[in-house]
């Protein structure tokens, strides 16, 4: 039986559909026709839409394709009450509340369920709503520890998806969290295999902060809450960016893991040296100095026993402006710092603060794991944009992780039912034979000519 469609009427008197708790409006009609697009299509860039076909003056529901949001559920109620209000307005012929009024009304009956906004991390009691998910578990953990608070949210499902996945991505976002908090942090794993995998979030915490042991109480509530569900978490490759706390935190609590770096957070690395050096005008001007740099970034594409000799190679050809840059990549990533000179010329180094190992995507290529962070900082990007402002209350944005963690669920679903993922982007496709050719070929390279194919294919 087709799914009959709501309609509510629009501030300019049109008709809009509601869909699963999506607005949509009308893109165009023949006949008792209809094709709807997402009322977010420009500002998300949604390409959510409908098509409907109007029987006895009922919209039924023919086909639809998803969303890149969660829907509101309140957005039906305010476009209602908004409309009522003008027709009150005409009718009754006072003065229609001004903008400021109106964005008041929006705003009050987004928040009418939610408690009154806590003034320190003490006052934060969660309300049940906010807590469970379908009758799941939703706030797996709340810890309390030297004046810090983490609010650990996920699924049992959820943490059955991480114990598959062979890697997990971890990251952090700022800009949306509550004052009371320093970050929303996140952990993303593989949901289905092969054609029909998808890299989703499966794990939110809020933290107070980004200590070493705050990022330990992290991972051992999360695997506290596996266990309480009998499963074991031992993923075989944990991705970060560069931060040392997340690091040694993921070392403590999943020795048995490899810690691997951000390809694109090392590129960032060198750009800000690139403009600490005043290089940056250089490096857009000259193709061949640009080329010579990222060739330090190419390094990462080859084996890390290999690395350092590469590194000796190429760090002769160089342009002697950018020495400073190179002894600081050679201090932090390659040998380490010179600590003495021996009497017969022998040179005694530290540790680098991160080897070879850590930022080597050569293996992790082989085994198809993620170069870059760079699909969880998108997620993120997009949860920015759904939140629509920065710090806001501690409950509206456990209620946007909520929404998130519904739109996950029915993502996953699709995986279920065998829905295949969006296509690769031609332009990215392409860069990535390249680069297969090129690592294919490198038997037949020396490594400055393999570092400078590479090096083609890579930007800062």
């Amino acid at each position: 039986m087709a799914q009959i469609c709501e309609t509510v009427l629009s501030n300019r008197g049109g008709i809009k559909l509601v869909v699963d708790g999506y607005i949509m409006t009308k893109d165009k009609n023949r006949d008792d026709l209809y094709s709807w697009c997402c009322e977010k299509r420009k500002t998300l860039h949604c390409g959510g839409y409908a098509c409907t076909i109007l029987i006895n003056g009922q919209h039924n529901l023919r086909n639809k394709k998803e969303h890149n949001h969660s829907p509101d559920a309140t957005r039906k109620d305010i476009i209602t009450a908004v409309h009522n209000l003008k027709r009150k307005a005409f009718l009754s012929q006072p003065s229609l509340p001004n903008n400021h009024a109106l964005r008041q009304i929006i705003k009050r009956v987004r928040r009418k369920d939610l408690p009154i906004q806590p003034t320190s991390i003490d006052n934060i009691d969660v309300p049940l709503p906010l807590r469970t998910i379908n009758g799941q578990i939703f706030l797996a953990k709340d810890a309390t520890f030297d004046n810090e608070r983490i609010l650990l949210f996920t699924t049992k499902s959820n943490v059955e998806h991480l114990k598959k996945s062979s890697y997990w991505i971890m990251d952090g976002t700022f800009k949306t969290v509550p004052t009371l908090f320093r970050q929303l942090y996140t952990i993303h794993a593989l949901v289905g295999t092969g054609e029909n995998e998808k890299l989703l979030p499966l794990v939110y915490a809020l933290m107070t902060s980004k200590t070493e042991e705050c990022y330990t109480r992290l991972l051992e509530n999360l695997n506290d809450f596996a266990a309480e569900n009998e499963l074991d978490l031992n993923p075989q490759f944990i991705l970060t960016d560069f931060e040392q706390a997340a690091i040694n935190a993921s070392k403590r609590e999943y020795p048995d893991s490899n810690c691997i770096g951000c390809l694109f957070h090392l590129g960032q690395s060198v750009w800000r040296q690139i403009q600490a050096n005043f290089l940056s005008k250089k490096y857009g001007e000259d193709e061949e100095f640009s080329l010579k740099l990222r060739q330090i970034i190419a390094l990462a594409f080859l084996p890390p026993t290999e690395i350092p000799g590469a590194f000796d190679e190429l760090k002769s050809t160089i342009p002697e402006e950018a020495s400073e840059i190179v002894q600081w990549f050679e201090n932090n990533y390659v040998h380490g710092r010179i600590r003495r000179v021996m009497r017969g010329g022998n040179v005694s180094r530290t540790a680098p603060l991160f080897p070879p190992k850590f930022w080597s995507v050569f293996e992790r290529m082989e085994l198809g794991i993620p170069r870059t962070q760079n699909r969880v900082e998108g997620w993120h990007r997009r949860f920015e944009t759904i939140v629509g402002k920065c710090h806001v209350g501690i409950y509206t944005i456990i209620d946007e992780i909520k929404k998130e963690q519904i739109q996950i669920e029915r993502r996953t679903e699709d995986i279920i039912r065998g829905r295949a993922h969006t296509p690769t982007r031609r332009e990215y496709a392409e860069r990535e034979k390249r680069i297969s050719i090129i690592i294919n070929d490198r038997g037949n390279r020396s490594n400055l000519s393999f570092l400078r194919g590479i090096a083609h294919n890579i930007k800062l």
